[in-house]
């Protein structure tokens, strides 16, 4: 099992997006969950290209202090919504063999739906933890629909269960 964790970047984490405080407790439980139970994080930012100032030079594009990855973590850049596509990480999951994916982040709509839709084709099991995802949207009941549709198309995980998993992994 690897942990995912998607664009969670400054310039895009923001307490402008759908329940923020849920996503951003989830994901950092789910992050040190992993890392005391020694399940690898991958982090994958997104590079909008050099003069959109969301690229590697611009001070956004670090991951957001709540989340940052240690030195020995995997990061991975990409410059389109998926995060398999052009980035290495395909080739590494193949390479170990790796069967089964936890993927957590920024946007739902966007690189979280590209990503998820990748993972299957590739023939992974995949995790989307409830709360562990959102967007930014003008509309709350659109939010609200395209999150749950997410989640049920593929697949969820509450909290309450990603702590019995913490459990599991700890005995």
């Amino acid at each position: 099992m690897i942990l995912l964790v998607l664009d969670a970047q400054i310039w895009l984490t923001s307490k402008d997006l759908y329940c923020y405080e849920r996503f951003e407790s989830g994901v950092k439980l789910l992050i040190e969950t992993a890392r005391k139970n020694n399940i690898e994080v991958i982090y994958v930012q997104h590079d909008n290209g050099v003069g959109s100032g969301f690229s590697r030079n611009d001070n956004g594009f670090e991951i957001n202090e709540e989340f940052y990855p240690y030195e020995t973590e995997r990061r991975y850049i990409k410059t389109v919504s998926s995060a398999f596509c052009g980035t290495g990480l395909r080739e590494y999951i193949e390479d170990i063999n790796e069967d089964t994916i936890v993927i957590v982040g920024l946007l739902t709509n966007f690189c979280m739906d590209a990503t998820i839709k990748f993972a299957f084709e590739m023939g992974l099991k995949v995790i989307v933890p409830q709360g562990t995802n959102t967007t930014f949207f003008i509309h709350i009941w659109i939010k609200k629909a395209r999150i749950n549709t997410i989640m049920n198309l593929y697949g969820q995980i509450n909290l309450q269960n990603v702590l019995l998993l913490k459990k599991q992994f700890s005995e």
